[in-house]
């Protein structure tokens, strides 16, 4: 099950041999309609039960699959993943990069949380993340070509949603991340 929300997707489908994106009636076909560019895709057609998109990556480096992460969320104007205590990518570049940095949105669960962004088990960066949504530059960082592992660590423990909310949500919460990208120079 692809999440086709997810920001640049279409640079992990070309990687992977695909050259368009079948949506199905969803709310995320109605987010691409409004935000192709956010996920690197251009409209091609619209159908009753599906939209036709193409790809059109420009990023240079993209996610090649997430853990630890809860399915995508989504209001009118942003989307994003909450995590618990630790989470990870597994990004992927085609060229070295030795001068790269992340730009993403995150919001910390109810409290500020320090939280720990460390490429493969080197480079290691931290963010004091605020609970109202905020853009963040995290890096830099040196990437070779290939594979490589980026951790996320929340300092402080993930707290149970409805223990705060009273909302009956069991999930524990400790960062939301929003939409991103690489920063390359």
């Amino acid at each position: 099950d692809t999440d086709c929300a997810e920001p640049q997707i279409a640079a992990r489908l070309q990687a992977d041999g695909f050259t368009h994106l079948l949506v199905a009636d969803s709310w995320q076909r109605t987010w691409l309609r409004q935000h192709p560019l956010l996920a690197g895709v251009r409209p091609e057609a619209q159908f009753n039960a599906a939209d036709v998109l193409s790809l059109d990556p420009h990023a240079p480096i993209y996610t090649r699959g997430m853990t630890g992460f809860f399915a995508r969320e989504h209001d009118e104007r942003t989307t994003w993943r909450w995590m618990g205590d630790n989470a990870s990518w597994l990004i992927v570049t085609s060229t070295p990069w030795p001068h790269v940095s992340l730009r993403l949105d995150l919001r910390a669960f109810h409290i500020i949380r320090p939280m720990k962004v460390q490429l493969d088990d080197g480079q290691t960066h931290q963010l004091d993340v605020d609970p109202e949504v905020r853009t963040y530059i995290v890096g830099p960082f040196a990437l070779g070509a290939g594979s490589h592992r980026l951790t996320f660590h929340s300092i402080v423990p993930a707290n149970e949603a409805d223990a705060v909310l009273g909302n009956g949500d069991l999930r524990l919460l400790s960062m939301a991340v929003g939409p991103w990208e690489w920063i390359t120079r």
